[in-house]
């Protein structure tokens, strides 16, 4: 996707796909077929019509973006949120021009709270939200993020997601295989979160919602513990020495 700077950057690509033994890697599937957060972002960052933040040392920009070959007619709301709750909501119908960008609002960082606040827009097409995109002004290790609470409910295929306050990355487990239609995604007040379930994924299946507020902070010596198992497991040793990643012996010629 060209994204917003066409001209300058006229496409872009990742590296990887998948991992062919366990580890911690930049793959977007791990070695178990299961997503992991690179695939659901990918699907966001490459669609073609999509909303766009750009936040620079003064000022705060948003972009929609417009990857067809025509026009498109689009709705964009807008709101500098605080962590513990929300803010009033702007509003702006666009129609973004073809393979084009269109600027729809800027804004002084100088009149955002970094400590406190982000900002938000979501892009609406028919009634239909396409995206939703957040940002921090700071790394979420300089900021107290709250946890709050997540309200979980279960429509047929359909997982409805709510919350009293802002949730940075908010990630669904259960106990079953396959994926979700959308996964490690930010959740504000204004608005729930309908994500379909794969693989008939039902309401008995006991499932975990976390998020960066509750990850627990990382101790070494459990570190090390971890990637012991998984270096020491049968799977992966046979694995290894199956692409032959095992040294052989050197023999000089």
């Amino acid at each position: 996707m060209p994204g917003r700077r066409k001209g300058r950057c006229n496409g872009a690509t990742y590296r990887q796909l998948n991992d062919c033994w366990p580890t911690a890697s930049r793959s977007s599937y791990d070695y178990y077929g299961e997503y992991k957060a690179l695939q659901y972002a990918a699907r966001r960052f490459n669609a073609p019509l999509t909303a766009s933040i750009e936040d620079e040392k003064d000022k705060v920009r948003l972009i929609v973006i417009n990857d067809y070959p025509y026009a498109k007619a689009v709705d964009v709301a807008w709101c500098v949120f605080d962590l513990e709750g929300t803010s009033p909501t702007f509003l702006r119908k666009s129609t973004v021009p073809p393979l084009g960008n269109m600027v729809v609002a800027e804004m002084a960082t100088a009149e955002i709270d970094e400590k406190r606040q982000g900002v938000a827009v979501r892009l609406h097409e028919n009634g239909a939200m396409l995206a939703q995109k957040n940002c921090l002004l700071r790394p979420e290790k300089k900021l107290k993020l709250p946890v709050g609470d997540i309200r979980i409910a279960v429509d047929g295929d359909n997982i409805i997601l709510h919350t009293d306050v802002y949730q940075r990355l908010v990630m669904i487990e259960d106990e079953g295989k396959g994926h979700y239609s959308d996964n490690f995604f930010d959740l504000l007040p204004i608005a729930r979160r309908n994500e379909n379930g794969a693989k008939n994924r039902n309401d008995r299946r006991r499932r975990a919602v976390k998020t960066v507020a509750t990850l627990p902070k990382s101790k070494k010596r459990g570190t090390v513990k971890t990637r012991l198992k998984v270096f020491l497991s049968a799977r992966n040793i046979a694995n290894a020495l199956y692409h032959g990643k095992v040294p052989k012996p050197y023999r000089e010629e």
